[in-house]
């Protein structure tokens, strides 16, 4: 699978129509491509384990190295918690490693879904805003015709952005010339797609995989 400039976008469900500007990709699933779904996955789940959230760097993402489903997850390690600014009102964290098969080195950055109360007033947020946020910012629009985004899904974004860009760009200075891979599940999904859109705008994404996202027009 490729596209022309090699970077690939592989979504179902998107939730917006930020994502109608990239390269969607509707194919069948091949082996290689199934694996990296598998991946993937694993980090979404991992960004819903409390022990991801410990306030310290350079962890496995996922706590437990018994579990089977972490054996993707291995050679990877904590750069960033999302959660770290306190006006953060969504979860997640950036990773970064090679993992088992040892190349490509990738930057993952994964954010939770729905779980507490407070991720269920997030997403019942529904009513519609203008993607806007402090300051002049390079990458907004993210597209043209996206005049509006669901409040709550819009929020949880801005409230982790900043520190998000300032820590992929250390990170990415850190570990040159890795593929930078957005992923979420449920309401991190949907933040994922609005981050993946986002850093494409400003050249960073390579890669984006959600699961079950939160939907919202």
């Amino acid at each position: 699978m490729s596209t022309r400039d090699d970077r690939h976008l592989i979504v179902k469900g998107a939730p917006h129509n930020i994502l109608s500007q990239v390269n969607a990709i509707e194919s069948p699933v091949l082996s290689g491509q199934l694996l990296n779904f598998t991946k993937y996955a694993e980090f979404s789940e991992a960004a819903y384990c409390a022990e991801t959230y410990d306030s310290r760097v350079g962890n496995n993402p996922c706590a437990n190295t018994e579990y089977p489903r972490c054996e993707n997850l291995r050679g990877f390690a904590t750069e960033y918690e999302l959660s770290a600014n306190r006006a953060a009102i969504i979860k997640g964290y950036i990773a970064s490693g090679s993992g088992v098969s040892q190349i490509p080195k990738e930057i993952v950055i994964a954010f939770k879904g729905t779980q507490t109360n407070s991720e269920i007033f997030t997403d019942v947020k529904v009513r519609q805003k203008v993607p806007n946020a402090p300051g002049r910012d390079p990458s907004l629009p993210l597209c043209q015709g996206c005049l509006v985004l669901h409040t709550g899904f819009w929020d949880a974004f801005v409230s982790v952005k900043d520190g998000l860009l300032q820590h992929l760009q250390e990170v990415t200075k850190n570990v040159p010339n890795s593929r930078i891979v957005v992923t979420g599940h449920s309401l991190g999904g949907a933040v994922a797609t609005i981050a993946g859109a986002y850093l494409r705008k400003n050249n960073s994404l390579r890669y984006l995989f959600i699961w079950g996202s939160n939907g919202g027009q």
